[in-house]
C-alpha cells in the first residue's frame, strides 16, 4: 500500500501543476517521533498505535480543476507503521472514486510479545449516467493476525491463542431519486477465511432495498419501507443461518406543526437445526410538535414481540423528548425512555427485565468562541429472575472560553456512578474525568498550547491515568511552521503490582502550508 499510494500522490501532484489550471492547496508535514516507554505495554490503550520514526504526512490536500474535477487527499504517516489515508478524485453529479487505508495494532501483554495488528483496504465509486440514476459499488479487505495473551489468571499454563483472518467484502448497487422520491437496490457479499480456525470459514451475502415516496397529490403523506435478505454458510458443515426482514414507515405532516409517524418492523430468521423459526415484530407511534426556533416535543410508544413457538416474549416502552430554547443564546434539553419485556409464554434464560434512561441538559451560548454546558444522565436496568440490578449515572460541565485577547480554553469535569448487583456479589464504581486544552494566541511567531486528561476510578477499582501534552508552534518563513509537541502518559491500576505504564513521545515537525 506504501508503495502504492506515494507515487500515486506524487504523479497527481504533478499532474495537477503542469497539465490543467486550477486551484488548490494542503499542508506537508515532515518530523521524527521519539517514543520512550516503560511498564505494561498492554494497560494504555493510547499509545498502542504510536511508533517512533520518520514521519511523513500530505493532510487535507485538495487540488479543483477548472472543469469542475475535484482531487483530494489525506495520507498520515504514512512511512511508520500507524499509517492511514484516503484518496478521491470526484466530479459532481458525474463519478466519484476513493480509496482509503487504516492500520492499527493492539497489545495484550506486558511486553508487547503477544500483539494483533489489523490492516483494512477499502475501495468505493459511483456514477451518475442520468440526472436520476445513480450506480455505485465497492469492496473492503480486513487482513488481522498475531496472537493474545490469555486475560485471566486461570492457575494453569495457557497457550497464547493465534489470530490470522481475512474478510473481504464487495457491494454494488442502484439508486434511482427523483423530486423527494427515491428506490435503492444494493447487493452486498463477503468470504471470511480464518487460517487459524479453518471451521470458522464462511461466506455470507445481503439483498437490501429501501423506497421513499411522498404520495401523489398528497404531498404530506410520505411512505417509506424496505426488505432484507440475509443469509451465511459455514463452508466447513455447510450449516446455514439466514433472516427476512420488512420494514414500512409512514408520515403525516399535519397542519399546526404537528408530525404523526407509524412504523414496522417483522424479522424472521432461522438456521438449518432449528425446527421452527424465529419472529420479531416491533410496532411503534410517534408524535411530535414543534414551534419555529422555540422547541419541540416527541412522544412515542413502541410494542414488541418475540415469538418462536413454545416461547413469547413481548415489550413495550414509552418515550418522550423535547427542547426549549427560551432565548438563541439558551437551550435545554430533556431525554426519557422506559422499557419493559415480559415472558408471556415459556421462558428466556433471563426472564422479564425492565429497563429506564433519563437524559437532561442545558447550554448556554454567548458566542461562537464562549459556551457553557451541563448534561446528566441516568439509567437503571432491572431482573427478578436473575435479582440484578444494574443502577449508572454521571453528571458533566464543560465550558469553552476565549481569554480576551490572550488566547483560547477548553475544559470540562464528568463524574460517573455505577452500582452492579446480582444474588451472589456486588461492584461499585465512582469515576472522576478532568479534561482540558488551552492555546494562547501567537506571539513574535510563536504559539504555544497545552492539555491535560485525568481519570481517577475509586472503590471495586483504583485506576489512575495522567495525559499531558505540551505544545509549541514557530511560525518561520512565509507558509513554513515548525512543531514540537510533547506526550506525556501514565497508567497504574493499584491493585496490581505489575499493571503501571510510563511513556514519553516527542515529536519535531515541519509543516509547510501550500497553495496554488
Amino acid at each position: 500500500m506504501r508503495k502504492l499510494i506515494i507515487p500515486l500522490a506524487i504523479t497527481i501532484l504533478a499532474a495537477c501543476s503542469i497539465s490543467y489550471a486550477g486551484d488548490g492547496g494542503g499542508t506537508i508535514k515532515l518530523g521524527y517521533t521519539y517514543l520512550e516507554e516503560d511498564g505494561n505495554r498492554s494497560v494504555n490503550f493510547p499509545t498502542f498505535n504510536e511508533y517512533q520514526g520518520v514521519n511523513l504526512s500530505l493532510e487535507d490536500f485538495r487540488y479543483n480543476f477548472d472543469n469542475g474535477l475535484r482531487f483530494s487527499a489525506d495520507l498520515n504517516n504514512i512511512t511508520l507503521e500507524n499509517r492511514r489515508g484516503n484518496i478521491g478524485l470526484e466530479k459532481s453529479r458525474v463519478f466519484g472514486i476513493n480509496l482509503s487505508h487504516n492500520k492499527y495494532r493492539r497489545i495484550y501483554d506486558f511486553d508487547n510479545e503477544h500483539n494483533t495488528e489489523r490492516n483494512h483496504f477499502g475501495a468505493s465509486a459511483w456514477i451518475q449516467p442520468h440526472k436520476y440514476i445513480k450506480i455505485f459499488g465497492g469492496g473492503n479487505l480486513t487482513d488481522m493476525n498475531g496472537s493474545v495473551a490469555n486475560l485471566f489468571d486461570t492457575g494453569f499454563e495457557l497457550p497464547a491463542r493465534r489470530f490470522d483472518y481475512r474478510q473481504t467484502s464487495y457491494n454494488a448497487g442502484l439508486r434511482i431519486k427523483h423530486k423527494s422520491r427515491m428506490v435503492q437496490v444494493k447487493y452486498e457479499t463477503a468470504e471470511y477465511e480464518d487460517d487459524a480456525s479453518p471451521e470458522r470459514n464462511q461466506s455470507r451475502y445481503r439483498i437490501k432495498t429501501n423506497a421513499l415516496l411522498p404520495v401523489p397529490r398528497y404531498e404530506w403523506i410520505v411512505l417509506s419501507g424496505g426488505f432484507r435478505h440475509f443469509e451465511t454458510e459455514y463452508d466447513s458443515t455447510g450449516f446455514k443461518i439466514s433472516s427476512n426482514t420488512g420494514w414500512g414507515e409512514g408520515s403525516l405532516y399535519l397542519p399546526r406543526h404537528f408530525i404523526l409517524k407509524y412504523s414496522f418492523l417483522f424479522n424472521r430468521a432461522s438456521s438449518d437445526s432449528d425446527y421452527v423459526a424465529t419472529d420479531n415484530i416491533t410496532h411503534a407511534v410517534y408524535l411530535s410538535h414543534y414551534w419555529k426556533s422555540k422547541g419541540a416535543v416527541t412522544v412515542g410508544y413502541r410494542h414488541l414481540i418475540n415469538d418462536d413457538y413454545e416461547d413469547e416474549v413481548t415489550g413495550k416502552g414509552g418515550y418522550i423528548s423535547g427542547w426549549f430554547a427560551p432565548s438563541g443564546k439558551f437551550k435545554l434539553r430533556a431525554d426519557i425512555g422506559i422499557s419493559d419485556d415480559e415472558v408471556k409464554e415459556g421462558s428466556r434464560l433471563i426472564g422479564d427485565e425492565q429497563r429506564n434512561k433519563y437524559r437532561l441538559s442545558a447550554k448556554y451560548r454567548h458566542n461562537e468562541e464562549t459556551s457553557l454546558s451541563l448534561q446528566y444522565s441516568h439509567s437503571l436496568r432491572e431482573n427478578e429472575q436473575l435479582d440484578t440490578e444494574a443502577d449508572y449515572y454521571s453528571i458533566g460541565l464543560d465550558a469553552t472560553a476565549k481569554a480576551l485577547s490572550y488566547g483560547w480554553i477548553n475544559a470540562g469535569y464528568t463524574y460517573s456512578k455505577g452500582d452492579y448487583q446480582n444474588i451472589d456479589d456486588r461492584f461499585e464504581f465512582i469515576d472522576h474525568l478532568i479534561y482540558g486544552d488551552l492555546y494562547l494566541n501567537e506571539y513574535h511567531d510563536i504559539t504555544p498550547g497545552a492539555g491535560i486528561v485525568y481519570y481517577r476510578s475509586k472503590r471495586d477499582l483504583d485506576v489512575e491515568s495522567i495525559r499531558l501534552r505540551f505544545s509549541l508552534i514557530w511560525n518561520f518563513y512565509r507558509n513554513f511552521n515548525m512543531e514540537a509537541v510533547y506526550n506525556v502518559h501514565n497508567f497504574d491500576d493499584f491493585l496490581f503490582r505489575d499493571k503501571y505504564y510510563t511513556a514519553n513521545i516527542v515529536e519535531i515537525n515541519i509543516l509547510n502550508e501550500f497553495s496554488f
